[in-house]
């Protein structure tokens, strides 16, 4: 209570001007945060196997499509994306500043000062971490840990089990969740630990409080799930329907073309498609397709799919493409026109840039040629 009147004085104290920016200064600058928010939430997803839905879904339908298919990891997700997160990063912030905050455009960088220092105020009114917040930080950087050991050089932890092939990076997930369930929201030596749950009654014995309890299950988002169960769903029924066979024999035009051309044709048609459907949708859907046509041009599916993957991300143009995207758009300061004119510079960018990257540095990452059909996936004919 007193951080909050403190706060709120020291808010009185500053000018008007700090607080409430003129529009035509502000705006521009508006603009360019909330684009910003929402294409680093796309782009900075692409670099973690968790980090959005279009990941899990490719993860799900691999072994579906090809169950002789390398596993799916973590840490190799991560070597391959993260140097291309970067990349787009830059990209990102180079586009943005250009496009809204120009450095030919002189701006009244007076107010600087007591901008940043309402920065600051807010976030001493969060007040230092908590109990709970550190127990719930060091089981995330846990998880992580057991993600990124889990396979290495010399088998990782997975070895321990009594057969390696059973452990996934779900194992590590489901046990840290469990901790969580078990682990106390505060220490045993305060009266915290056993102060009652919003659920219990006042009577009977306490509780002792944990970090999650019953009630998270109720909160779990499970129309997501379902909808992934869904997309590999959709992923099985093409490949025993024989759709996904014939959506690749329709686009055997592009057989005889050059290898990076198509590589580029089906970049740009995902990023295309993922504009006016959910990512999650447009991965679902073109996921089994890319892998027949792989197979029928006698090129490396996981590059394919993995570049499908990462275009159904870059979803810049409309606000109906991403929650992010959407988000950004429901602050009331962007236009549709912003988006596109925006967006439209950094989708090329990515579109072209993404299919660069990995015909030169797929076969650093996986150790084989992205324009070469694997035996495991010729097999699978």
């Amino acid at each position: 209570m007193e951080k909050t009147e403190h706060y709120q004085d020291s808010i009185k104290d500053l000018p008007p001007s700090y607080c409430c920016p003129t529009k035509t200064e502000s705006l521009a600058l508006r603009k360019a945060l909330a684009l910003g928010v929402a294409y680093s939430a796309n782009v900075g997803g692409t670099v973690t196997l968790t980090g959005t839905l279009p990941n899990l879904v490719y993860a799900g339908q691999l072994p579906v499509i090809f169950e002789k298919a390398p596993t799916v990891t973590f840490s190799g997700w991560f070597m391959f994306a993260a140097p291309f997160g970067c990349v787009m990063w830059v990209v990102t912030v180079v586009v943005l500043s250009l496009r809204f905050c120009p450095p030919w455009q002189r701006f009244d960088s007076s107010q600087s000062a007591g901008q940043f220092q309402l920065l600051r105020l807010e976030r001493d009114a969060l007040g230092p971490l908590k109990y709970p917040e550190y127990a719930v930080l060091g089981h995330g950087v846990v998880l992580v840990l057991l993600w990124f050991t889990r396979t290495i050089a010399g088998g990782g932890w997975s070895i321990l089990a009594p057969n390696p092939a059973y452990v996934t990076d779900g194992t590590a997930a489901i046990a840290v969740s469990l901790s969580m369930f078990m682990f106390p929201a505060a220490p045993f030596w305060t009266k915290e630990y056993c102060a009652p749950n919003a659920y219990e009654k006042d009577s009977g014995p306490k509780k002792p409080k944990r970090l999650l309890d019953e009630t998270a299950i109720g909160n779990l988002p499970w129309d997501v799930v379902i909808l992934l169960g869904g997309g590999f769903a959709l992923a099985e029924g093409s490949k025993i329907s024989g759709l996904a066979a014939w959506l690749a024999t329709c686009l055997m035009s592009l057989n005889g073309m050059d290898s990076v051309l198509v590589l580029y044709i089906t970049v740009l048609l995902s990023a295309f498609i993922t504009e006016f459907n959910s990512n999650l949708a447009a991965t679902s859907m073109l996921l089994p397709v890319v892998a027949e046509l792989s197979v029928a041009l006698k090129v490396h599916p996981l590059a394919h799919m993995i570049a499908t993957t990462l275009a159904c991300s870059f979803a810049f143009m409309l606000p109906i493409a991403t929650p992010p995207n959407a988000i950004a758009f429901s602050t009331k300061v962007l236009s549709t026109l912003d988006m596109i004119t925006t967006g439209v510079w950094i989708s090329c960018c990515a579109c072209l840039l993404l299919t660069l990257y990995t015909a030169s540095m797929f076969e650093a990452n996986y150790g084989e040629d992205p324009f070469t059909c694997p035996t495991w996936a010729c097999s699978n004919e």
